[in-house]
C-alpha cells in the first residue's frame, strides 16, 4: 500500500502557503474578479474546499458540505453564481485546511482495491485514470494550480509577492 509521503509533504506546504497568500486579503476582496485568471478569490477558495469534498465522496466518505457547494464551486462552475454559498475568509481557510487534512487521511487509509478503481471523472482521462492518481493530483498539482491563481489575485490587489 502506498504511504503518500510526498503528497503529505506537498499538501502540508500548500496549506501553509495558502494562509500566507491570503493573509493580507479581506472579506471584501473575495468577490473581486481578477482579469488574468477570470476568477474571484471566492470562487477559487470555494472550489478548493469543494474539490476536497469531492475526493471524500470518491473514497466513500460523507462530504462536509451540501450540494449547493458542488453546484456553485465544483468542476464546470463559474464565478458569480448567485446560488453559490458565501463565507468569510477565515471560515473558508479553516474549511480548506480541514478538508485537505481529511482527504489525505482518507487516501492513506483507503484499501488498495479502492485506490485502483477508475475515478470516473472523464476530463482527466486518459492521463489520470485511478482514484489513487486522482487523489495524488488533488493533494499536489490541483491545489498548486489554484494557489497560483490566488497569487495572481494578490498581485492584482497590489500586494508584494510572498516569495
Amino acid at each position: 500500500m502506498p504511504n503518500f509521503e510526498t503528497e503529505t509533504t506537498l499538501v502540508n506546504f500548500s496549506l501553509g502557503y495558502l494562509k500566507t497568500i491570503v493573509a493580507d486579503f479581506t472579506d471584501d476582496d473575495l468577490t473581486v474578479l481578477t482579469e488574468s485568471t477570470g476568477k474571484t478569490p471566492q470562487w477559487i477558495l470555494g472550489h478548493l474546499r469543494t474539490v476536497a469534498e469531492l475526493g471524500h465522496k470518491m473514497l466513500g466518505a460523507q462530504p462536509a458540505c451540501d450540494d449547493s457547494w458542488f453546484a456553485g464551486y465544483g468542476p464546470g462552475s463559474q464565478p458569480g453564481d448567485a446560488n453559490a454559498p458565501t463565507f468569510t475568509l477565515s471560515q473558508i481557510v479553516d474549511d480548506i485546511q480541514d478538508g485537505y487534512t481529511r482527504l489525505l487521511k482518507l487516501t492513506k487509509e483507503a484499501p488498495q482495491e479502492t485506490l485502483d478503481q477508475n475515478h470516473g471523472f472523464t476530463p482527466l482521462e486518459p492521463a489520470i485514470m485511478s482514484k489513487q492518481d486522482l487523489m495524488s493530483h488533488l493533494l499536489t498539482t490541483h491545489i498548486s494550480y489554484h494557489l497560483a491563481q490566488l497569487s495572481a489575485c494578490r498581485q492584482a490587489k497590489g500586494l508584494a509577492p510572498v516569495f
